[in-house]
């Protein structure tokens, strides 16, 4: 039980950590590069270069964050005292 709240405080910290990361990570995509010289040179509209921001930040979220509940899941299956 107390390797599975380590586990738990350990993934929450290191996820409030990289959380402060994605939209300096997501600025720096190449897909965001060719996005932001395409509003710079007026191909683009802002509405849609801010929507496709946040999309490419959603999208380093989710994979930061695919693989934790099955690992986590099957961490506290395997040492529980019930199991």
């Amino acid at each position: 039980m107390g390797l599975y709240m380590v586990g738990f405080i350990t993934y929450g910290a290191t996820l409030v950590f990289y959380a402060a990361l994605f939209p300096r990570l997501a600025r720096n995509t190449a897909h965001s590069r060719q996005l932001r010289e395409k509003f710079e040179q007026g191909e683009t509209s802002l509405e849609e270069y801010e929507r496709e921001e946040s999309m490419e930040k959603n999208r380093i979220s989710n994979i930061s964050t695919v693989g934790v509940p099955l690992s986590s899941s099957t961490t506290g299956l395997m040492y529980s005292e019930d199991a």
